[in-house]
């Protein structure tokens, strides 16, 4: 079967790059013909390129303020300008450009480049099958402040499946924007979330399936021709975050008083850490795996760190994001390790981290996400496809 993705295949993010080469990898390992459509939308390009149109940035980073009063908006506005105008003359993100688009030649199955949802529709994949996602693609915060159709896979054939797989919409939205979803979602075959949201199953009015991130379709030794040359040297604590806090910052001490050892920063540019610390920057997915691979514990407040910290099988600290934190918080709940989530009650560094228990927590998740997806590429619509409640999946602590 000739199977084309779409996703958030080339921003300067690890998990959203290397999620899509999951996928990918995955299905290849079915036997099918896999593409990444080459979909890059101005609303993002301007937000991942090393030289960005400071006028276009701000335009769209600031849509997402349009509640706010007019002179706070006119404020973030000429911030943003300056900032997008300083990140160009440093060249900050030239880096990032480099590591990223050599990832995305080196291991992509890329189509012809797409700009718009009319270019699409025009000159339509021919796929027996879209998937769209994973990642964050029903997140309007990431799509210039309103969905996207394309992500709804409104384009090609009639007789194509329209699947989605694992998709997130980031946050919880407001009742206006998730009041779009049911129109949005009436021409899909199957649906799939990666978090369990009632408030966007209600509004979606289909039946949702529950799956797993596409990164744990594989296994860590899936990942082994990926891991960069370029090993640190040991014994560090890795961090990756997009927030940073007084929660973050004690984590981290927490972490470092555990082990005894420097601390190695990965996270993106705005993201300062003090006392023995290296910080890296632009740096592609080949490092980032190996970086938690050697590392002797990640503390993390984002998704992929978490996700691969898991499936790397390493000793880690998760700490949830502010708007975000719900989809870290439901994966390692169900995998047995919320006492590894920071600021819960029950959290515990010293408390050993038993992988064989969460192994087979996760093979369930991942055997009822194969059966998905295999079942919806078959033509099975949504809705016959079997739909297994929290309660009988009885995951153990």
């Amino acid at each position: 079967m000739k199977i084309g993705i779409l996703t958030f295949h080339f921003a300067f993010n690890q998990g959203a790059v290397l999620q899509c080469y999951a996928m990918q990898k995955y299905l290849e390992s079915l036997g099918h013909e896999v593409f990444v459509i080459n979909y890059r939308p101005q609303y993002h390009t301007v937000m991942h390129a090393a030289w960005r149109n400071p006028f276009v940035y701000s335009h769209v980073f600031c849509k997402r303020y349009k509640r706010k009063s007019a002179l706070i908006r006119i404020y973030l506005k000429a911030r943003s300008f300056i900032r997008c105008m300083y990140w160009n003359i440093s060249g900050i993100d030239t880096k990032s450009q480099v590591s990223f688009r050599l990832f995305e030649k080196n291991n992509f199955h890329l189509t012809k480049e797409y700009k718009t949802l009319k270019e699409l529709r025009d000159m339509s994949p021919e796929m027996d099958a879209y998937i769209s996602g994973s990642d964050q693609v029903w997140n309007p915060d990431l799509l210039g402040q309103e969905f996207d159709k394309a992500y709804f896979l409104n384009f090609g054939k009639n007789e194509t499946k329209r699947i989605t797989y694992a998709v997130s919409m980031g946050k919880i939205h407001d009742a206006e924007t998730l009041s779009q979803l049911r129109e949005l979602c009436k021409d899909l075959d199957a649906i799939s979330l990666r978090e369990f949201s009632k408030d966007a199953i209600s509004a979606i009015g289909r039946d949702v399936h529950i799956c797993i991130d596409p990164t744990f379709l594989l296994d860590a030794e899936d990942y082994t021709d990926l891991e960069s040359d370029i090993i640190e040297e040991s014994p560090y604590v890795f961090v990756y975050g997009f927030e940073m806090n007084d929660l973050l910052r004690d984590a981290v001490k927490e972490a470092v008083n555990k082990y005894a050892c420097r601390i190695v920063n990965g996270s993106p540019k705005w993201l300062r850490l003090n006392g023995d610390v290296k910080n890296i920057s632009g740096y592609g997915p080949d490092r980032f795996l190996s970086l938690i691979k050697h590392a002797e514990c990640v503390v993390t407040n984002s998704f992929h760190g978490t996700a691969f910290s898991v499936i790397y099988q390493k000793d880690f600290i998760t700490i949830p994001h502010s708007t975000k934190g719900k989809r870290m918080e439901d994966l390692l709940c169900k995998l047995g390790l919320s006492f590894r989530l920071y600021g819960r009650s029950e959290f515990s560094i010293d408390k050993d981290i038993a992988y064989s228990v969460v192994r087979e927590n996760a093979k369930k998740l991942i055997s009822h996400s194969e059966e998905y997806l295999n079942l919806a590429l078959l033509g099975i619509k949504g809705e016959n496809i079997p739909h297994y409640s929290e309660d009988e999946l009885e995951y153990k602590s």
